[in-house]
């Protein structure tokens, strides 16, 4: 189990070098949603071709840019991925999403 996490975890480093060459090549930081694309794109790549496994984890993504504000992402590890006001993963998520979802409602 450790080693694959670690691999998970080294891939994903990799992976960020995206949003490095966005800004070099850019002179602006890489939009939130471009890089929750570009990063499912490779995950769902993983599921497509024999001798590679998925990546095993789910994530959420959080940040922020200029046009949208803040953002928040969820991604399985397929590849799947949907924006949320409010989201939990992980064991008694439900319960957790229930207490985030109704102190988003009271704010609202």
């Amino acid at each position: 189990m450790y080693v694959d996490v670690c691999t998970n975890i080294c891939v994903y480093i990799c992976i960020c070098s995206i949003i490095y060459m966005y800004l070099l090549q850019y002179q602006e930081p890489i939009p939130c949603e471009q890089l929750v694309t570009a990063l499912c794109d490779i995950k769902q790549a993983y599921t497509q071709f024999g001798g590679k496994r998925p990546f095993g984890v789910s994530l959420l993504y959080m940040g922020w840019d200029k046009h949208y504000g803040f953002q928040l992402y969820q991604s399985d590890p397929s590849g799947n991925y949907g924006g949320w006001k409010a989201t939990c993963i992980g064991n008694n998520s439900a319960v957790s999403e229930t207490h985030a979802f109704r102190f988003l409602c009271w704010i609202l």
